[in-house]
């Protein structure tokens, strides 16, 4: 979904799937949002989120319902929670609040 939307904006998308890969991915400029799942093959999105640069990061929770996994991840810095897997309109919202907070030097 998330490349599907990114796409039809004309927003190139990188996927990985573990924090070894993202660590990589996350050392290049220019990043406008991440999207995160909760659990990766090698750790969790509090690992993404410790090597992230100043880009919004989305952290895709599968149980969204625990009102204390969306707390924690937001006091560790994601920008928001969704549930995973995501809808259409979760995936713009996000861009927009990533792009707009970005824009205006909030993160």
């Amino acid at each position: 979904m998330i490349e599907e939307v990114a796409g039809g904006w004309m927003i190139e998308t990188i996927a990985c799937s573990s924090v070894q890969e993202s660590h990589a991915l996350l050392s290049k400029p220019g990043l406008a949002i991440i999207f995160c799942a909760d659990h990766l093959q090698d750790g969790t999105y509090r690992d993404v989120l410790s090597i992230a640069p100043k880009a919004p990061v989305v952290v895709m929770i599968s149980d969204v319902k625990s009102d204390g996994a969306r707390r924690e991840a937001i006091e560790l810095g994601a920008l928001d929670v969704v549930a995973s897997p995501c809808s259409r309109k979760d995936v713009q919202w996000m861009i927009i609040r990533g792009t707009q907070d970005r824009s205006t030097g909030v993160a």
